[in-house]
């Protein structure tokens, strides 16, 4: 009976010795970022005949190092962080575009607009002046410039878009790698369970790429994950694929994103979806709606002014104009105008200096319809900023909503993986306890041993 209780009492010693080490490894991982608390998995050792044939047991076995952690949940994290990285793509480029839009003040093109429009006005009341014409021109290429520079920034926008672009397609190319190599790497050592530090990394990688492109993994069960893009596979054991980078059709000098010869891939989703999404949808949109306006505002101007004449005589000039391939960025005052004050049209008859109808009729601009429209020039480009701002709005909205889930999913996972020191010290406080136990049986076994050899004698 004693040696089976000094069998007993040493499994004891063992199995509380490793669950004091893991529980010590447990707290000095408590900062480690992507670590997954351990739990010691013990066992009853099975049936032992003790003392007058009784089932006294055999001890207690530590069986395997548990790493915490749900499959499910973590697949739903991944899931919903590929949503997050795109809505935070959204939110982050649609607020940069509210910035170029509106401008410094807030008011866009409002501003140099309304104050184009007011020098006409001046001119009106004194159309035999030169220097209310004067006024005029700097003020018009006050617009032309916020127009382009507006276009320009826009253009800056889309840069920095691709640039991140393809950082993120390079860092997704770098982890489908990485995985591939740790799968290889906890296959080797036999599986899940195996190899916990190796299995801590592939969880964040796998997590990175959700963030970046929406790829999901599949676990194997040989303890390998295969990540999949819109049902195709990007990591297949140790075999990863990658994803392109071609050249954009619509717009030459960046970047779109290509897998297995799809472009852009099913499924595409995280921040890369969301750079491509919002280059269109944000970008692309606010440099078409410019350009539109530009053009726009320049011929309802040149088709007044056309009509009028200057203090030279001239006539039938226009007072702007540009490239049709890019008109908020070509967008001029006409030369033969730039140079010359006398030719800005105020009258709507010739040899009439003290005429000011014409420049009346561009400052009427200001709140008749535009060419084409219901709205004023000013109300177009106002309703063009307020569609922003709606955007702007609606993304942060859906970026709110996007980071709560994840939060929420991302707590339902940290009470069980993450290290709480609490938890550890009353896991220290009990092994040590059940130790200091297994040696009083230790000490118990010996001195029956003792008395037992004594009897004998």
């Amino acid at each position: 009976m004693s040696m089976r209780a000094l069998q007993t009492a040493r499994s004891a010693l063992l199995a509380h010795r490793a669950a004091v080490e893991v529980a010590s490894h447990n707290v000095a991982n408590v900062r480690t970022p992507g670590y997954a608390r351990r739990r010691l998995i013990l066992s009853s050792v099975g049936t032992a005949t003790g003392s007058f044939g009784l089932d006294t047991g055999a001890g207690v076995s530590a069986d395997t190092v548990q790493r915490m952690s749900d499959r499910l949940l973590q697949t739903q994290i991944n899931v919903e962080s590929g949503h997050l990285g795109s809505a935070e793509v959204m939110a982050e480029g649609m607020f940069e575009v509210e910035t170029v839009i509106a401008g410094a003040d807030g008011q866009g093109l409002l501003t140099p607009l309304g104050a184009l429009f007011d020098a006409f006005g001046e001119i009106a009341a004194d159309p035999a002046s030169q220097a209310p014409r004067n006024v005029a021109l700097a003020r018009a290429n006050s617009l032309c410039d916020a127009v382009a520079n507006a276009d320009a920034d826009l253009r800056s926008v889309m840069r920095r878009n691709d640039e991140q672009l393809v950082a993120d397609v390079q860092q997704v190319n770098r982890l489908t790698a990485e995985i591939a190599h740790l799968n290889e790497r906890i296959a080797a050592a036999g599986g899940p369970g195996k190899a916990l530090e190796v299995e801590d990394r592939r969880t964040q990688a796998v997590t990175q790429m959700a963030t970046l492109c929406g790829a999901v993994g599949v676990p194997r069960d040989n303890g390998s994950i295969d990540v999949l893009l819109g049902g195709h596979p990007i990591v297949e054991y140790a075999h990863a694929r990658q994803l392109e980078l071609d050249d954009d059709p619509a717009w030459p000098s960046l970047h779109t994103v290509s897998f297995k010869g799809q472009t852009p891939p099913a499924g595409l989703d995280g921040k890369i979806g969301g750079y491509l999404t919002v280059r269109e949808d944000g970008i692309a949109a606010a440099r078409a709606e410019i350009n539109e306006f530009a053009a726009q505002m320049a011929d309802a101007i040149n088709d007044v002014h056309a009509g009028g004449f200057g203090l030279d005589g001239s006539t039938a000039a226009d007072f702007f104009t540009y490239d049709l391939a890019s008109p908020a960025g070509t967008l001029r005052i006409s030369p033969a105008i730039a140079g010359n004050p006398d030719s800005v049209a105020a009258a709507s008859c010739p040899d009439q200096p003290g005429n000011g109808e014409t420049a009346m009729a561009i400052e009427a601009l200001r709140t008749q319809a535009a060419p084409g429209s219901v709205d004023s020039l000013l109300q177009i480009h106002a309703n063009f900023m307020a569609t922003v701002g709606s955007d702007v709005s609606a993304t942060d909205a859906t970026h709110d909503a996007r980071e709560c889930v994840v939060t929420a999913l991302q707590a339902r996972c940290d009470s069980m993986s993450s290290v709480s020191l609490d938890e550890e010290a009353l896991a220290l406080m009990e092994a040590q306890q059940a130790y200091a136990a297994a040696q009083s049986v230790v000490e118990a076994a010996l001195s029956l041993v003792d008395i037992t050899l004594q009897l004998g004698q």
